[in-house]
């Protein structure tokens, strides 16, 4: 292990952490903060056997090292806000449905989201999360990627 390694993880970590950040469905405002970084941590480490670092070289600029991590934050931004957009978008057709068959008026709190949600709304959550999981949607966020390979 040398100095190459421990950058990709921290580039991997920060990734996934700002994926984390941006899906709210996933890890809702009432997940623990820390808890999201540990998360984010133990995956990006899980995560390294599987990323090809023999090309990568050790970052000797500052300034270079700085512009990699706010470019895999913002990769990785992208990439949760383009995941939550599936969900929202399930959500709108839910209130959609629901306004048009009547249930609009019979809505309920709902904890992870801290709005309120309709009926078909949640139901329709739920079925893009079961969607989501069962096609691998966490597994297709391209960490091969790397913008600071040779």
């Amino acid at each position: 292990m040398d100095i190459t390694y421990f950058t990709s993880v921290f580039l991997v970590f920060l990734r996934v952490l700002a994926f984390f950040i941006a899906v709210q469905v996933i890890f809702p405002n009432s997940f623990p903060n820390v808890a999201k970084i540990v998360l984010s941590f133990a995956i990006a480490f899980f995560i390294m056997p599987y990323i090809n670092v023999s090309q990568s070289t050790a970052l000797n600029n500052g300034l270079l090292y700085l512009w990699q991590c706010m470019c895999e934050t913002i990769t990785g931004l992208i990439l949760g806000f383009f995941a939550n957009l599936a969900f929202i978008s399930a959500r709108i057709g839910g209130q959609f449905i629901d306004f048009q068959i009547g249930f609009g008026m019979m809505s309920s709190y709902d904890p992870t989201t801290e709005s309120n949600a309709s009926l078909i709304e949640r139901l329709l959550n739920m079925f893009a999360i079961v969607v989501f999981f069962s096609i691998n949607g966490q597994e297709r966020q391209p960490l091969e990627h790397r913008f600071f390979t040779t």
